[in-house]
């Protein structure tokens, strides 16, 4: 689902709820499989690094916390 299908069910007149709901879940699952494909990909590079490479990562992930 597009922001375009969002903003469309947005201007429609009558407004259905279902609808708008229909394209924020299409939006959302869309961005759920990005990121589950994401995941996977990260994991199958971090899967190659020495330990040394992951234990640098690992520092530079808790210093942004």
């Amino acid at each position: 689902a597009s922001g375009a299908e969002i903003a469309e069910a947005l201007r429609a007149d009558p407004f259905d709820p279902a609808a708008f709901e229909a394209a924020l879940r299409g939006r959302s699952a869309v961005q759920a499989e990005l990121a589950a494909q994401g995941a996977s990909s990260l994991s199958e590079i971090v899967s190659t690094m020495t330990p040394e490479a992951r234990a640098a990562l690992a520092e530079r992930l808790t210093r942004r916390r």
